[in-house]
């Protein structure tokens, strides 16, 4: 006899980007993953209903997490981080952003309105036309290390283009002092991030040095920790060393391997002069137009992952090579590039002289400093040995004045005419 075939209607029933279930005498229609149909039902049969794309961006709260850019595609999504977050691979599941452990060019002075200006193309005066051409050239190295969170930063690559940007001594000099802080900062903390980016990279070297010709920079990660007590690590650059112990490396909140580093800018001194000192906190500031004042050595940089922000428990140990030998009347002072005073200024604070010779001076600093440790060297003119003696002068006489008019108010055993007058001659 005859039999009857079921009929596979799966062939040509449902619409695109759906799926169809055959069954014995009948069939159904699902949406794929990423799309909804349009009468609202799980599964259906009827013509003419349609699958639509589910844009999952639009849902709350968004599938990709806080920090986070949600780019809907069809039947599915994409994320990625906004500026200065990156993925986080050891997150759940789902997709998490967690913060850059560095400075990104937003984080870099974004107050200071006319750097905002070279960053958005805006037309700008003729004169500061080299200004934006040199900010420019070094956000671009800092992009790097901030948007390419997959990919290897080179410090030599960094070395080098920030070098090119160091070496027109010409363009720099031409530069208002807010113009050259503002690039200095740039340019120091271009450096710190390229080289705590290339430290997140699990395949970097131990140990490296990179040599360019206005910029040294050695780097070591400790991926062991300390093996011995009272251990202390050598970083040197160019003529100049940092020192740090292994209790400071232990201090770290890195929750990975400890990067250190160690940066020697030449020729930079030249531009970020004794002009840039500036340091009420202290009595030799006082003085300040009454000194002498040179830069004496190139600038440095201390860096660290995970480095405490209220500073170490022991000291860092910073020495610098003297450009000029010491004279004997001059005294060395170690200062610190602060970026919050006037968009930056050189200060002293954090750091003490430990010792100072005719061809090197050793500083001893409370933090890694982000930016850069220098010397100023000041020689005491006889000018300022006068102003000095004066006011001391000034001071110990007003100090003997008090103590007469207090003896002759308060003796009555020496009152008499003549003390009278001397007490109103002394208020007079």
């Amino acid at each position: 006899g005859e039999t009857c075939e079921d009929v596979d209607e799966c062939l040509h029933m449902c619409p695109s980007n759906a799926m169809c279930t055959n069954t014995p005498g009948s069939y159904f229609c699902t949406c794929s993953p990423g799309f909804a149909p349009s009468n609202g039902k799980l599964s259906f049969t009827e013509q003419g209903v349609h699958c639509r794309d589910i844009d999952e961006c639009s849902q709350g709260p968004s599938p990709c997490g806080p920090n986070s850019v949600c780019t809907n595609a069809l039947g599915s999504y994409s994320c990625s981080c906004i500026g200065g977050f990156q993925p986080n691979p050891e997150g759940s599941l789902n997709f998490s952003c967690k913060r850059i452990p560095f400075k990104c060019k937003e984080d870099v002075i974004p107050n200071n309105e006319q750097v905002q200006l070279c960053q958005v193309g805006a037309a700008v005066e003729p004169e500061h036309g080299s200004f934006c051409t040199l900010i420019n050239a070094t956000f671009s190295v800092l992009d790097d290390a901030c948007e390419n969170r997959t990919a290897e930063v080179s410090l030599k690559n960094t070395a080098e283009s920030l070098s090119s940007v160091l070496k027109q001594t010409s363009t720099w000099s031409n530069f208002t002092k807010e113009e050259t802080s503002a690039l200095a900062t740039v340019v120091l903390e271009s450096v710190k991030s390229s080289t705590l980016a290339a430290f997140l990279n699990p395949s970097a070297n131990v140990s490296q040095t990179v040599r360019a010709e206005h910029l040294e920079i050695e780097s070591k990660i400790i991926k062991e920790g300390c093996t011995e007590e009272n251990m202390t690590f050598h970083l040197k650059a160019q003529g100049d060393e940092m020192k740090i112990a292994c209790s400071i490396i232990e201090e770290s909140d890195s929750t990975g391997p400890t990067g250190v580093a160690f940066v020697s800018f030449g020729g930079m001194e030249s531009f970020l002069d004794e002009s840039f000192f500036q340091d009420p906190q202290t009595p030799l500031a006082n003085f300040q137009s009454k000194l002498k004042m040179k830069m004496n050595s190139r600038i440095v940089q201390g860096i660290m992952t995970g480095e405490k922000k209220d500073g170490f428990s022991y000291p860092v140990i910073y020495t610098l090579e003297n450009i000029e030998p010491k004279q004997e009347f001059e005294s060395p002072i170690c200062v610190s590039w602060d970026t919050n005073l006037e968009g930056g200024r050189w200060m002293s604070s954090g750091c003490v002289v430990l010792e100072a010779s005719k061809t090197h001076t050793v500083c001893s600093c409370n933090r890694m400093m982000n930016l850069a440790i220098i010397m100023a060297s000041g020689e005491l003119t006889m000018e300022f040995s006068l102003y000095l003696i004066s006011h001391v002068g000034i001071i110990i006489s007003l100090v003997c004045l008090v103590l007469a008019i207090a003896t002759f108010l308060l003796c009555r055993a020496i009152r008499n005419h003549n003390t009278y007058l001397h007490l109103h001659l002394c208020i007079c």
